[in-house]
């Protein structure tokens, strides 16, 4: 989603300086206290006496898979239907990975784990190249499907949840305002679109 936030500044004419780092959430938090970053895009925390949180968003998780695989032609997946195949995860050190381990504890014939990734779009990659299927966040999924690949709604309570932060002091300038605003675009569009 970062990607396309940026694109659609660029579109608009903003041309910010932007450097992307990818990095633990507490990592980030602290570079954005510090102000060694603008905002930082991190799992859902809390407000502290260093930063304050722009915005908080859920969005729906969905299977991914490739075109060829048998889960394809159906409309909707379910946690059943996962039994036993093979999945590329969340690492389990990630909010997201987590829960869908504790999804996974509770059933009967749980999917067959083969590889983790930190990342969603590193579990897309996997997917397409046919490790196995994936559950991924609604963004990356829009992205894996703009590939090629297939997207399918997966019957589950747990989404994916995340947060943009500011340092507490200090004034925004009016990119980040851009940003949150195409941000918030982008949620409604790619959360519904993925479906």
């Amino acid at each position: 989603i970062l990607a396309d936030v940026v694109a659609d500044l660029a579109r608009d004419g903003e041309r910010p300086e932007i450097e992307i780092t990818s990095a633990r959430t507490q990592s980030v938090v602290r570079l954005v206290a510090r102000r060694q970053a603008l905002l930082g895009f991190v799992a859902p925390v809390g407000e502290t006496a260093e930063i304050r949180v722009l915005a908080s968003e859920r969005v729906p998780l969905r299977c991914i898979m490739r075109a060829d695989h048998q889960l394809a032609e159906r409309a909707r997946i379910t946690l059943t239907d996962l039994a036993e195949r093979d999945l590329i995860a969340y690492s389990s050190t990630t909010m997201t990975g987590a829960a869908l381990d504790r999804a996974f504890a509770r059933l009967e014939k749980p999917p067959r784990i083969v590889a983790r990734a930190t990342l969603s779009p590193v579990i897309a990659s996997l997917t397409l190249r046919g490790l196995g299927i994936g559950i991924v966040d609604a963004f990356t999924a829009c992205d894996h499907a703009a590939r090629g690949g297939v997207v399918r709604p997966i019957e589950m309570a747990e989404s994916f949840g995340f947060s943009v932060i500011a340092a507490r002091v200090g004034r925004l300038p009016p990119i980040a305002d851009a940003f949150l605003a195409r941000l918030g675009e982008r949620v409604a569009l790619d959360a519904g679109d993925s479906a």
